[in-house]
């Protein structure tokens, strides 16, 4: 779209009125994302929220719909919760409700700030044309932070597990370290099961003609197996060949 025409009066009006509604979602959000971190013992807030990343980042998120937990997103939960004293852990608080309300306010808050740069357009569209090419930079940047190196993630784990130990045993009746262990080893398993089958797919399915790749994707099977395949697919004159 032509810049005299992105930019025009009235379509800069609307955007700041957007920017200005997400300004206050943002600091309603980041307000009420502080009263449940500070509210409750914040480690243990922390650890089911960066569970919850983890396990998006290994695919296992319960909502595949749902972008999820980022890792930004626990540094600002990080924050916040050295922003205030620790609060003792009773024993009997059900950490499942506010790590869940962490998570779903952390994602509006996100979404609200993606949004907070419209507020600051003005009638240049030249500085308003840098205000938008800075908030992409800054979308980007928030986005590939999401990838860490596997150690990074472990360390992280571990450190975690090790703080909310005696809780987390008391409401899953295992170790969370345990835990993690267990689960890194299925994504290990699971990851070298993936490039195996994926290797197996290569060997007949980059095969020059149609008979070769039957004859490629039958080699590994059982005889019988194969048989039956062959029989059904291959021409007559090559059955059995």
């Amino acid at each position: 779209m032509p810049v005299d025409k992105r930019w025009t009066l009235a379509r800069v009006e609307k955007m700041r009125s957007e920017g200005e509604s997400a300004d206050d979602e943002f600091k309603k959000t980041l307000s009420a994302l502080r009263a449940v971190v500070t509210g409750h013992d914040a480690l243990e807030v922390l650890a089911r929220v960066a569970f919850a990343m983890f396990m998006r980042i290994a695919g296992l998120a319960r909502d595949p719909t749902r972008k999820g937990v980022e890792v930004w997103h626990v540094e600002i939960l990080q924050a916040l919760a050295a922003s205030a004293p620790r609060r003792t852990n009773d024993g009997r608080t059900d950490y499942a409700g506010p790590a869940q309300a962490s998570i779903d306010l952390l994602e509006d808050n996100g979404q609200a700030y993606r949004k907070t740069w419209l507020r600051k357009l003005t009638a240049d569209p030249v500085a308003d044309d840098r205000l938008e090419l800075i908030s992409l930079l800054r979308d980007w940047t928030m986005a590939i932070r999401g990838s860490r190196h596997v150690h990074q993630t472990e360390e992280f784990s571990r450190a975690l597990t090790a703080a909310v130990d005696i809780t987390f045993r008391q409401e899953h009746h295992c170790s969370p370290d345990d835990f993690v262990t267990v689960l890194l080893e299925a994504i290990a398993t699971l990851e070298r099961r993936m490039r195996s089958h994926l290797q197996w797919m290569k060997s007949w399915m980059r095969k020059r003609s149609g008979i070769a790749m039957i004859k490629a994707f039958t080699q590994p099977l059982d005889p019988d197996v194969a048989a039956f395949i062959e029989a059904d697919l291959l021409p007559t004159a090559l059955k059995g060949a």
